[in-house]
């Protein structure tokens, strides 16, 4: 169950780490359509989130891991 709350933390984080790299770079076009995605998840995960019993020390940890395995990758495919 554990492995939900990871990919939620990484989907958003990729995102937004991937949209700060399109803005810096001025790719307006793929910035938008990654904002559109950020949005999407954000509804999504909010949604699920609020449905979870998946709560505490355990769950905020791995979402953290998942924001953080997020970031790098993230700025790794903006670096592409």
């Amino acid at each position: 169950m554990y492995r939900i709350v990871f990919l939620r933390g990484f989907t958003l984080v990729l995102l937004v780490s991937l949209n700060t790299a399109l803005i810096r770079d001025k790719r307006t076009a793929l910035s938008v359509l990654v904002a559109m995605c950020i949005s999407l998840v954000w509804w999504l995960n909010a949604s699920a989130s609020s449905k979870t019993r998946l709560t505490g020390r355990y769950a905020s940890l791995w979402y953290a891991l998942g924001a953080g395995a997020g970031t790098m990758v993230g700025l790794f495919l903006g670096g592409l």
